[in-house]
């Protein structure tokens, strides 16, 4: 589940020599709150720093910021109070560090941030996976998220050979850290299909959020070679 989908989820660097500029966009901005954009710089001895914040709402025209300097960053405050869940903030910045000038993003490639409500918000930290491989050796369902994020998860998962599907509830294991340890002599051969429903602030949410159950492939129990290890051989069998 990718609630997430318009972000940038990179850091830009532009350097020339050893005076880098670095900038991480924010993953997304909480509906109601600002967004602070800041960017890392290194001037050499006697060099000045100055830097302009291009930035706009939902598409409109791009407005101007200059940014101001604090150490080696420049910063701004955007007054993205208003925008709601839905709406998103485009940007792009230029900075001249000496005589050098470096472009972070552009204005038909601006730095793109969601306006999220607090539930997609704590929703988008969510992750889910599962370690598998062969028969007769356990299966950890995993499912991380910010602490305190999940009230409560159980995964319902089907076993071949095994009519129906088996619902487990997942233990809290420390903060945000939900597992399932599906023990080995459970694991059998064959197609696996797996879902987690978890709650977050009351409400039942599912991972996959959309279309089918995970699937994850168990092969037939593995023979140890005389080396220890398993060829591809054994794997296919």
């Amino acid at each position: 589940m990718r609630i997430v989908s318009l972000v940038t989820l990179f850091t830009a660097v532009a350097s020339v020599g050893c005076n880098a500029v670095t900038h991480k966009p924010q993953p997304f901005v909480l509906a109601g709150q600002t967004l602070a954009v800041s960017v890392k710089v290194d001037p050499k001895k006697g060099d000045s720093v100055s830097g302009d914040l291009h930035y706009r709402f939902n598409g409109e025209p791009y407005r101007a910021a200059t940014l101001q300097l604090r150490a080696k960053e420049l910063w701004a405050i955007l007054p993205t109070e208003p925008l709601r869940p839905g709406d998103s903030v485009a940007y792009y910045i230029d900075v001249l560090q000496g005589d050098e000038h470096h472009a972070l993003a552009s204005p038909t490639s601006p730095y793109v941030v969601p306006v999220l409500s607090r539930l997609d918000a704590l929703l988008s930290s969510v992750r889910a996976n599962a370690t598998h491989g062969y028969a007769h050796e356990p299966i950890v369902i995993r499912l991380n998220a910010e602490p305190e994020a999940v009230d409560s998860a159980i995964v319902n998962y089907t076993v071949p050979g095994v009519p129906g599907e088996v619902t487990a509830a997942m233990t809290q294991v420390s903060p945000g850290q939900f597992r399932l340890d599906i023990p080995a002599p459970a694991v059998t051969p064959g197609l696996w299909t797996w879902r987690v429903t978890m709650l977050v602030e009351g409400k039942p949410f599912h991972m996959p959020k959309d279309g089918p159950d995970r699937m994850n492939i168990v092969a037939a129990p593995r023979r140890a070679a005389d080396d220890g290890r398993y060829d591809e051989k054994n794997k296919r069998e």
